[in-house]
């Protein structure tokens, strides 16, 4: 296919596109609509593979297509594929990657399995009286290569194809009568009276209004509805014209309808204005011209109905619409409108195939929950989303929720998937959710299916608040209270301990200068044991009391190695212990003592957990904005069921210690704006992360 086309702006392929639509008016079949449509497609769009399939028979069947090296001919409406899903859900269906796509079918049929003919797909179905009659498809074999303007686009195309597919129908239709009118003509020899008899009949008992003109638009019959209007009788409205009933300017547009149409001699089906005794009404009106039995056209029949409630109606459709959007997109809170269409169909397959339990199947195939959430399409999402999750744009959420879903999420969504399952039409729970640049957000998500699509939740309103700074400020409130209980616990430790100690330790300082070097082994050792035991006890007391105090950073342009030399030079290991520093030297603004004092801890500990020998080895990995260091041991490990409290206060697994160096070693490194974490492998060893911004810290 010529790609020429790409060249033109938005606006050039719209006035092409209509330029071309004006001969689907030409078509006087099927056939001819499918011929002009796949030329404004080829033509005007420049689309590399592209059919039209009619919807019949509870199937859809290509008719026509154009570029395509492999066609499904064929496809049961209850089967897969993109055509069978548009012409279902009567509505566009865009995949910008057939591969990530459980409906596509592939045109060289069901069961290929080879690599796809096409990587992207656009389906728009052509619908006549809310119904899908058929569906235009274009492929192309470059992945997301229609954009929204394609579907624009097509979808103008889709409803010019189905406004002549029902002007052919109401052809067919008036063909029909005519014919029938035809017939009773013909029997007129036999039986006039009672062919007219049943003719006027006909004509009276169609509950729309009808009329006949000749060839200079002067009416020569009409039916009751209509004179009705006129408050005149029918047969008065013989020899009488439109200006005799009608102001001129809607005199003037009858006139020149009537003239276009008997020079074409094509039916035209429009929606024009209709005042009678001065009231103003909307009209559709289909007028199609009468040919005599030469084939030259004597005339022309007319059938209009009233529209102007249904105008009414589209246009409080339209207001109610645009006050919606208004207060979907100034709303402060995150809304979010999806469409949950394909979970439920996946849902129901399950249980068609016998999965009685959804709760039990999802629980043993957490990978179908994942799965799930790429089904989810999201339909609109407001400002105050983008805002949210750090987004650019709309797009940005095109490919569903997989973006702003954790590990942690998924329980929290395998539980929505269920209420939905259940028939409920509501849910509500706390989740963790990322903004799309990665940032960790606590939200509650409230969801609730918009009337009306209970049975397809093709509508489903999603409204997200954001917890994170209300739980955070929380947090922090515990954490303060906590601090205070602890600060007021040290003080009085501190208090009614350091004084004893003292007297200890004064004592123990007499105690060796009385002895002297006269004292024996015995009693040096139980000295030096109360030494320490003393050294030991103030230690406890100063973390104690550094753990209540709030951390206050004294900040100073450093680099990491001289901290890390330092923190290895501070810490005694014994000779069955190597240390392997791999790191890298990188400029940090930090708290040096502060720093060190983490680092300390963690080699401190790693030592601790090789008693019987073994390997630290320290490295470190760059990024623009951070440094990663890592500390990795071949130690004893930690169990499994001790990785979560080992941040918790008070706890520790060693004789000694009162479980506060890693506490106040997370404590130190969340004030540098830092992350601390570890994974461990009992038997193995353990490894150690301390994240730190490059940039400088608040």
């Amino acid at each position: 296919m010529s790609r020429r086309v790409w060249e033109f702006t938005y606006e050039q392929k719209l006035t092409a596109l209509h330029k071309h639509a004006s001969q689907l008016s030409l078509a006087n079949s099927v056939d001819e609509i499918a011929t002009y449509t796949l030329d404004a497609i080829e033509q005007t769009l420049g689309f590399d593979f592209a059919d039209m399939a009619m919807v019949e028979n509870a199937c859809v069947r290509v008719l026509a297509y154009r570029g395509h090296p492999a066609v499904l001919w064929e496809a049961p409406l209850d089967g897969r594929s993109v055509k069978v899903q548009a012409a279902n859900t009567k509505k566009a269906v865009r995949v910008p990657d057939t591969r990530k796509e459980s409906a596509y079918v592939d045109g060289k049929g069901f069961d290929w399995n080879g690599e796809p003919t096409a990587l992207s797909e656009l389906a728009v179905p052509v619908l006549v009286d809310g119904e899908a009659v058929a569906v235009l498809n274009v492929e192309s074999h470059l992945l997301s290569a229609f954009t929204s303007d394609d579907q624009a686009l097509l979808e103008i195309l889709a409803i010019h194809v189905a406004s002549d597919i029902r002007r052919l129908r109401h052809l067919e239709a008036l063909r029909k009568n005519e014919q029938h009118l035809e017939e009773l003509v013909n029997e007129r020899t036999r039986n006039l009276r009672e062919s007219e008899g049943r003719y006027k009949s006909l004509i009276e008992n169609i509950p729309l209004k009808i009329f006949a003109k000749d060839k200079n638009s002067v009416f020569i019959s009409c039916n009751d509805n209509f004179a009705k209007d006129l408050k005149i009788n029918a047969e008065d409205m013989v020899g009488k014209n439109d200006y005799d009933f009608f102001p001129k300017d809607l005199a003037d547009h009858y006139r020149a309808d009537d003239e276009r149409i008997m020079e074409s001699g094509r039916t035209e089906e429009v929606e024009e204005k209709y005042i009678v005794g001065g009231q103003e009404f909307w009209v559709n009106t289909t007028k199609t011209p009468i040919r005599g039995a030469s084939g030259n056209i004597t005339g022309l029949i007319g059938i209009f109905r009233d529209i102007t409630e249904r105008r009414l109606m589209m246009q409080q459709l339209r207001d109610n619409e645009e006050r919606y959007r208004s207060l979907f997109e100034s709303s402060p809170i995150s809304l979010w409108e999806e469409d949950f269409s394909e979970v439920k169909r996946y849902a129901d397959g399950l249980r068609s195939r016998g999965v009685r339990d959804l709760r039990e199947y999802f629980t043993d195939h957490s990978e179908e929950v994942t799965r799930c959430f790429g089904m989810v399409n999201v339909v609109d999402v407001n400002k105050a989303t983008l805002e949210l999750y750090n987004a650019k744009s709309k797009s940005d959420f095109v490919d569903g929720l997989a973006g702003i879903f954790t590990a942690a999420s998924q329980d929290v969504f395998k539980e929505e998937l269920l209420a939905w399952a259940e028939g409920k039409e509501s849910f509500e729970s706390e989740i963790d959710n990322r903004t799309l640049d990665g940032e960790l957000k606590q939200v509650r998500l409230i969801c609730n299916v918009v009337p009306g699509y209970e049975d397809t939740l093709a509508r489903v309103l999603v409204s997200i608040v954001d917890l994170t700074q209300q739980k955070q400020m929380r947090e922090r409130l515990l954490r303060s209270q906590h601090l205070a209980d602890i600060g007021q616990m040290a003080t009085m430790v501190g208090h009614d301990l350091r004084n004893p100690l003292q007297g200890i330790s004064g004592a123990v300082e007499i105690l060796e200068k009385e002895l002297g070097s006269a004292s024996n082994n015995t009693v040096r050792e139980m000295v030096g044991i109360l030494k320490r035991g003393v050294e030991y006890s103030n230690e406890i007391l100063a973390e104690l009391s550094d753990y209540s105090r709030e951390i206050r950073l004294d900040l100073t342009r450093t680099s990491l190695k001289p901290i890390l030399n330092r923190s290895l030079e501070l810490v005694r290991r014994p000779d069955n212990v190597s240390i392997e520093d791999l790191s890298e030297d990188v400029n940090l603004e930090a708290d040096i003592k502060k720093m060190e004092r983490v680092f300390v801890n963690i080699i401190g500990n790693a030592v601790d957990a090789m008693p019987s020998g073994g390997q630290l080895t320290i490295m470190s990995k760059n990024s623009r904005d951070s440094v990663e260091v890592s500390l990795a041991d071949t130690g004893v490990g930690i169990p499994a069921d001790e990785l979560t409290k080992i941040w918790t206060t008070l706890h520790t697994t060693k004789a000694r210690g009162m479980g506060l160096g890693l506490v106040i070693a997370k404590r130190i490194v969340e004030a540098h704006n830092g992350t601390i974490s570890v994974e461990s492998v009992q038997g193995k060893g353990s490894v150690f992360r301390v994240t730190l911004p490059r940039t400088e810290v608040n």
